[in-house]
C-alpha cells in the first residue's frame, strides 16, 4: 500500500490564456470542486477566479510530484469532470509550453519528507505530465510543519503553560513543578526534531512523549 503525501500550494495559467478560455477554467475548477474527490491528486481549490493564481489542497500517491498532472486526466473520472477536464485540456495542447505552472509543498510522514517543488504541465502528449523544475527539501521537524500548515501546535517557549496543561491533563503521571521545567529545557533542546515548537499530536498521549524526553 503506498504511502500517502499532503500538498498545498498555486496552480497559475498564462494571462493570455486564463483571459481567452476563462470559462473552461473556471467549469474544471468548479466540477472538480463539486467532485469532492478525495484520490490522489488536486481535491480541493480554495480560490476559484481562473485569472487568479488558483490555491488547493491535494494528496498523493508516495508524493504528490506522482499524483500531480491527475486533474488533467480525464480518465481518471467522469460526468461533469471529465467533459471539463477535456475540453481544458484540448485547448491547453494548443497553447504554448510551460502555459500552467505549479509550486507546492508536499508532506510525508511515513517516508519523512518536507519539501517545496515547482514546475509545469507537459500537455503534448496523449497523457499530460508534471515536470519538474526545481525541489527544494525543507528541513523535517515540528516547526516545519506547523509553519507549512500541515500540523496544529504550539512554540515552545511563547506557549509553555498551555502546553503543560495539556500534557497534564492528558497524562496519568503526576507531574511536579521541577520536572515540568526540566521537561521544558528537553524539549528546546531538541533543535533536530522539534526546533523550538510541538506539534498537537504528540501532547494527546504524553506517556510516549516521555519515552523520548524522560521526566527527571
Amino acid at each position: 500500500m503506498a504511502n500517502i503525501s499532503a500538498a498545498n500550494g498555486t496552480l497559475s495559467f498564462n494571462p493570455t490564456f486564463a483571459k481567452k478560455h476563462q470559462d473552461l477554467i473556471k467549469n474544471w475548477v468548479t466540477a472538480l470542486n463539486d467532485a469532492q474527490d478525495e484520490g490522489y491528486g488536486i481535491n480541493l481549490f480554495t480560490t476559484t477566479d481562473p485569472l487568479a493564481n488558483l490555491n488547493f489542497y491535494g494528496q498523493g500517491r508516495w508524493n504528490f510530484d506522482n499524483s500531480a498532472a491527475n486533474a488533467f486526466i480525464a480518465d481518471y473520472y467522469d460526468g461533469t469532470l471529465k467533459d471539463a477536464i477535456t475540453n481544458l485540456v484540448t485547448a491547453l495542447k494548443k497553447a504554448p509550453e510551460e502555459t500552467v505552472t505549479i509550486s507546492f509543498t508536499d508532506y510525508e510522514p511515513g517516508a519523512g519528507f518536507i519539501d517545496k517543488v515547482e514546475g509545469h504541465f507537459d500537455f503534448n502528449d496523449t497523457k499530460p505530465e508534471f515536470v519538474i523544475i526545481n525541489t527544494m527539501y525543507l528541513k523535517y521537524n515540528d516547526k516545519t510543519k506547523i509553519d507549512q500548515g500541515f500540523e496544529e501546535g504550539y512554540q515552545i517557549s511563547e506557549e509553555w503553560p498551555k502546553i503543560i496543561e495539556i500534557i497534564r491533563h492528558n497524562s496519568d503521571t503526576t507531574i511536579s513543578d521541577e520536572q515540568a521545567a526540566k521537561l521544558k529545557q528537553a524539549l528546546l533542546a531538541d533543535k533536530k526534531d522539534l526546533n523550538g515548537y510541538v506539534c498537537e499530536w504528540r501532547l494527546d498521549d504524553p506517556e510516549y512523549l516521555f519515552e523520548d524526553y524522560p521526566l527527571k
